[in-house]
């Protein structure tokens, strides 16, 4: 009896410590309905307009396929975020009441009993009195009778309940209304969504600033004008929208105590100011979501309060850090404590109090959420910051500081309190990111008593070289971070029974490792990156818990730990990294590793020491040590540097590894044969580098020894293929498939490898594909292989290529397929047809005129009179052209200067007014406007083409040029600026297609923009700085494209930006470009084509609704790395969608529950496994495109209806990318694109081919 008192005064002397108190509200209290809508929002709109009208489009919509219940539609959201007051507007519309029989508004709360709202829904109804006698059987009976044949609205406000055998009990008496009916469920938690299976899911987002303040001023200032507003109230009103971070329940709150107030400057301020003090509202608000969590939810939320607003948390980083304050144990479990962090962790995700970035494994918090953590904390977790630097709380148990200045006397407040600290994290990890990039010192002043209990330290950048002997009492220690400091040794102290996760990366001074690790028997991560270490610690074998090892190093003389050591760590996982390879002794240690007993490994990289020579004889032979090191089938990802060996074990390119996406070979300089790597079923990455004696790569590269013998077609995924610095490569033998080899390639780069003289032949043609450093000829199927010049197949400028003879019929090719590196050699072309060849000759035939190609200087003075195009290419010694030139040649129209090094001017003092086409590339030394004088010489050009030439251009004075139609300029590495405007009037230019590509110090375009009224196309490609378009590109009423390539400074387009008379818009590999509904892409009435590819990396769902514009035709999106689905609000409305296009979105898994639109007549989808694999099963997805006339996926067509042969040819590929202005170039491909679409629909059996058509340079 006396210990059970003594245990109860134990627990009241508990109740006291933590501050508990009786609750004295009731369940019923919980149960009271919330106010629905603001006053504000009651006779304006509230910012959700066009949510407003996508969410009364769904409910009126009967398009959600249901099976004999309701449809549920759930609206989700973090709480504050304005989903009651979204569903109310719309639940009050009139269209609601006349398209419903029966609308029913629900409070249900956190109690959700089955028996009370199926009366208090069956009282609505009826409007009369429910026998409170009656069973539930009977009111369902009753309700479902009422019901019958009748269309309803049930919306069930405020819904928690996760009970999915409660939510299917109440759904019974919902059965029999008719088609159509809805029940809308608000909730914050996407577990409600699943158990409920709703049908729909209405995520609403946050708000913007702007519409922050617009709803702060609608409240504030009423209709007064916003003009009237002082300039410093409206600042400091701004400031305040921003502070509430998107959260409309923030602003409401804040404009409520500001109303009574609308004018005086100094309560803005103090709102400001004391911004959490006036939102208190909103954290009771929140406070109730945070009741309803589970404890141990409860506390991982709570404990994220350690970290500032703003911060980016890693899944790893957190779970870890859980684990090591106890907060993921679980009685009884057998799940491994980082499964089941990963759950608690996407549970608060699902119930909005943490927010996926879009990207994996990165989430954030919002700042009204943090508060909350930070008083649901109390004074356990505190964050130490610059307005709060006073005595540390006496019951704080977890600190972390998040200041920007530290110093020995904040250092030295760790004496002044947290007695019992568990947690001390510092900020280069977890805090401020200017703090972060110095060292910090000194460390801080723990007391004996706190580094007892201490769980969790983070030292890292601090200046240090060894830790203390006063920290000798870290017993309890399970987290230690030393990464980024001058640390030489680890003390014996540090490796504890209980430490779980050991951060030594960028530990640059550190070389060993005591052999007292294996203490550490619980580790289970350790992190060494970028760390010098010269062995591993004997004993390493006995950690048999560690799941991560970032470096395992083997040491020399058999020193440290030998490789067999890894052989009873089955538990690694993720990337394992063995080093110094050269010093392993024997093939009995390499096998002893075990590796293929790895079944967690996702990436094992291999690496062998440079620095062997004679001097130190490597004791095994290399290629029976690395076939001992074949890892499990698992395995994803492999990569070997620096082997020594001849060739490479079988397993290298065995199919049984059948998760293998990515292989890198680099430095392997002794290698004469490659492995079989065609044979690796899902192979998408190669990179092969610094391969120094390997002369040829043949069929073995394909098939290995099987030869073509094997049934496997060689390398059925590849997307990416690389080849560097490979000197004695001569020789790529490849295959015959009927099909080409590496059918789903996407891009190819081959530099440094200047012996190699042949390309093969069979390349997918949509293939970017990248040059340098390489004299290489090109095979193709049509034959000749010749030496480079002018008219060959391709020209090459940066990204761009100008498609030449034979392609100039071949819809097919793609502008991105062949490019040349920047740091290539001056030639800048692959070889193409000869020059003199006659199939491309006869084209000239028919015309009256002499066409000529002089490569001699004296071939200059025997030119014709009636000479009508004159190419000039390479005459060695040619520094100006002759004088008499335009004069002798009167009916001269056509200019090229291709590949004259020594030339510098132009002929002068003869204007001719015939010439309209200008065509320099190569011509370095040219001096261009000096030389040139526009006005007088060439007053009649209408084309022109700089392409690596004129190195002093530095500005293009556009206004010389009145009667230019189509200027290109590539390459230009000085060009910084137009000029638009002349000294003595303005002008208007005759300019309608316009290419910049490759000028890196370009920024700006003139800000009086183009002057222009007959622009019709637009390309800018590869521009490192420039931010953004022309100005005044609504004023350019004939523009009819925009190609937007490799401009990773744009960030955003001004609203309104694009004129009505826009019909393509492709935007290519612009990383920081996002469309979204403020480009305003919807009201452009004319646009037929949108293209979007790659940068989009964080974008899971496309298109945004009311993104695009009705009157789109063609659709093509490629390269979203993280998009899952297709979100059918935004393509409901496209009624005229006929083609679709998606390639490269690997996680692409689903269509639109919906379907795709009605109108589509081709989907063409490459790259997409997960849903090929889908469709392959005839599953759902295969459902939703049946309706297709024609489907095409990696080019194989599934399905074919009317359509015309030749369709896949006029829309294969990517052709309509790039305008140019010479030869069959992107520009013409476009034309020819959006021509043959009318062709298509109009059934018209001509084209009207694009005027540049002829004048390719040949």
């Amino acid at each position: 009896m006396e210990g059970v008192v003594a245990r109860l005064e134990h627990l009241e002397d508990q109740i006291k410590l933590l501050g508990l108190r009786e609750y004295e509200g009731s369940v019923d209290a919980q149960r009271k309905p919330r106010l629905h809508m603001s006053p504000l929002f009651q006779n304006r709109d509230f910012g959700r307009e066009e949510d407003k009208l996508a969410f009364t489009n769904l409910l009126l919509s009967g398009d959600i396929v249901s099976s004999g219940t309701p449809d549920v539609i759930s609206v989700s959201g973090m709480p504050g975020i304005g989903k009651t007051t979204l569903v109310q507007v719309v639940y009050d519309d009139e269209s609601m009441t006349g398209h419903f029989d029966f609308k029913v508004w629900i409070y249900v709360g956190q109690d959700f009993d089955v028996f009370r709202v199926t009366k208090e829904v069956l009282h609505k109804i009826t409007s009369g009195t429910v026998n409170t006698e009656d069973d539930l059987s009977s009111l369902q009976f009753q309700l479902m009778e009422t019901l019958a044949k009748k269309r309803f609205l049930l919306v069930l406000d405020d819904f928690w309940s996760e009970s999915s055998s409660e939510w299917n009990l109440f759904l019974t008496a919902f059965t029999g209304g008719s088609e159509g009916s809805k029940i809308v469920l608000t909730t914050q938690s996407d577990v409600v969504t699943s158990i409920t299976k709703a049908a729909r899911t209405y995520q609403l987002r946050l708000m913007t600033d702007t519409e922050c303040w617009e709803l702060i001023c609608c409240s504030v200032f009423g209709y007064k004008s916003r003009k009237s507003i002082d300039h410093e109230l409206e600042r400091v009103g701004k400031r305040i929208a921003e502070q509430c971070k998107g959260l409309p329940l923030a602003a409401t709150t804040i404009a409520s105590h500001l109303r009574s107030k609308p004018d005086d400057l100094q309560a803005w301020y103090d709102v400001s100011r004391n911004f959490l003090y006036y939102t208190t509202g909103v954290l009771e608000v929140l406070q109730r979501s945070y009741d309803s969590l589970p404890c141990h939810l409860k506390r991982c939320f709570a404990f994220c309060s350690l970290f500032p607003k703003g911060h980016e948390f890693d899944r790893k980083d957190l779970v870890l850090l859980w684990m090591a304050v106890d907060l993921l144990y679980q009685p009884g479990s057998y799940e491994e404590l980082e499964d089941i962090g990963n759950k608690y962790l996407d549970d608060l995700v699902a119930r909005s109090f943490l927010q996926s970035l879009g990207y994996k494994d990165k989430f954030t918090m919002h700042d009204l959420m943090n508060d909350l953590a930070k008083t649901a904390a109390g004074d356990f977790c505190f964050r130490l910051e610059d307005d709060n630097m006073g005595q540390i709380p006496e019951r704080v148990r977890h600190l972390s500081f998040c200041g920007k200045q530290w110093d020995s006397s904040v250092a030295s407040t760790f004496t002044r309190g947290a007695e019992y600290l568990r947690t001390f994290l510092t900020p280069p990890r977890f805090g401020s990111s200017e703090l972060a990039e110095k060292a910090l010192d000194p460390l801080p002043n723990f007391s004996e008593q706190s580094l007892s209990c201490l769980r969790i330290l983070s030292l890292s950048h601090y200046r240090i070289t060894k830790l203390p002997d006063s920290f000798r009492n870290v017993k309890q220690l399970r987290y230690l971070d030393l990464s980024n400091t001058d640390v030489k040794q680890i003390p014996e102290f540090v490796f504890t029974r209980n430490l779980q996760t050991l951060f030594l990366s960028n530990c640059r001074r550190l070389r060993y490792l005591t052999y007292t690790l294996i203490n550490a028997i619980s580790l289970r991560y350790l992190f060494l990156l970028r760390t010098p270490l010269v062995e591993m610690p004997q004993g390493i074998i006995y950690l048999s818990r560690l799941q991560r090892l970032s470096n395992f190093v083997i040491g020399e003389m058999m020193s440290g730990a030998r490789l067999q050591e890894l052989g009873d760590l089955h538990e690694l996982r993720g990337t394992l990294h063995i080093s110094e390879l050269q010093n392993v002794v024997s093939l009995t240690e390499a096998s002893g590793a075990g590796l293929r007993k790895k079944p967690f490994l996702k990436k094992l990289v291999l690496t062998w020491s440079m620095e062997t020579s004679g001097s130190k004889k490597i004791a095994c032979e290399q290629s029976e040590l690395l076939k001992k090191l074949q890892p499990h089938p698992n395995l994803e990802k492999v990569s070997i540097n620096s082997y020594w060996g001849a060739t490479f074990p079988s397993w290298l390119g065995d199919t049984s590894f059948i998760n293998m996406t990515s292989v890198s070979l680099t430095s392997c300089s002794l290698c004469i044969l490659l492995p079989p790597l065609g044979q690796l079923p899902k192979l998408k990455y190669l990179s092969i580098e610094k391969f120094k004696i390997l002369k040829k790569v043949g069929l073995e590269f394909f098939y290995g020894e099987n030869d073509s013998q094997t049934p496997l077609e060689p390398f059925p995924n590849l997307e990416s293929l690389s080849f560097y610095d490979m000197p004695r490569w001569e020789d790529w033998n490849c295959p015959e498939l009927e099909g080409g080899i590496f059918p789903r390639l996407k891009k190819i780069t081959i530099r440094s490898c200047p012996s190699l003289k042949k390309y093969p032949k069979g390349i997918p043609e949509i293939t970017q594909v990248t040059i340098s450093d390489c004299d290489l000829r090109c095979e193709e199927d049509y034959g000749k292989v010749s030496e480079p010049s002018l008219s060959e197949k391709e020209e090459l400028h940066g990204d761009i290529a100008v498609a030449t003879e034979p392609y100039q019929n071949n819809l097919l090719y793609n502008v991105d397929r062949l490019s040349i590196d920047a740091g290539s050699s001056s030639r800048k072309m692959i070889p193409q047809q000869d020059e003199d060849d006659k199939s491309s000759e006869s084209s000239q035939d028919d015309t009256s005129f002499e066409s000529i190609k002089v490569t001699k200087v004296p071939e200059l003075e025997k030119l014709s009179e009636s000479l009508s195009r004159l190419h000039i290419e390479g005459c060695p010694g040619l520094e100006f052209l002759p004088e008499s030139l335009l004069q002798d040649c009167p009916n001269l129209e056509e200019l090229l200067l291709v590949d004259c090094q020594s030339l510098e001017a132009f002929p002068g003092g003869y204007p001719s007014t015939t010439l309209k086409t200008l065509y320099i590339r190569d011509c370095v030394k040219m001096v261009f406007i000096e030389s040139l004088q526009p006005m007088l010489i060439f007053p009649r050009l209408e084309d022109l083409f700089i392409g690596s030439s004129c190195s002093t251009l530095s500005s293009f004075p556009l206004a010389l040029f009145l009667n230019l139609k189509s200027l290109s300029i590539r390459d230009c590495k000085q060009l910084s600026s137009f000029t638009t405007v002349l000294d003595r009037s303005d002008v208007r230019l005759a300019l309608e297609a316009l290419e910049i590509t490759d000028c890196p110090k370009l920024e700006f375009f003139p800000e009086g923009g183009l002057r222009t009224l007959k622009l019709s196309s637009i390309l800018i490609s590869n521009y490192r700085n420039l931010r953004r378009l022309p100005a005044k590109l609504n004023t350019l009423t004939s523009l009819l494209s925009i190609h937007l390539n490799e401009c990773p400074e744009f960030e955003r387009l001004p609203l309104g930006q694009f004129p009505e008379s826009l019909q393509t818009l492709c935007i290519s590999r612009c990383q920081k470009l996002r469309p979204t509904c403020s480009w305003l892409m919807r009201y452009l009435g004319n646009l037929r084509n949108f293209e979007m590819e790659e940068g989009n990396d964080d974008t899971e769902s496309f298109p945004e609704e009311s993104l695009l514009p009705r009157s789109l035709y063609t659709l093509r999106i490629s390269g979203f790395k993280n998009l899952r689905t297709l979100n059918y609000k935004g393509l409901e409305g496209l009624a005229t969608l006929g083609i679709l296009e998606i390639s490269g979105c690997d996680k692409l898994a689903s269509l639109p529950d919906e379907g795709l639109p009605s109108s589509l007549s081709l989907l063409r989808i490459n790259g997409c496994p997960i849903l090929k694999e889908k469709i392959s099963r005839k599953d759902m997805e295969w459902f939703k495109i049946k309706h297709i006339q024609l489907v095409e996926i990696d080019g194989e067509q599934l399905l074919r209806g009317r359509l015309k042969e030749g369709f896949d040819i006029i829309f294969s590929g990517l052709a309509a990318r790039a305008p140019s202005v010479f030869g069959t170039d992107s520009c013409k491909c476009l034309t020819y694109d959006h021509q043959k679409t009318q062709q298509m629909q109009n059934e018209e059996p001509n084209l009207d081919l694009h005027r540049f058509d002829n004048q390719q340079p040949s």
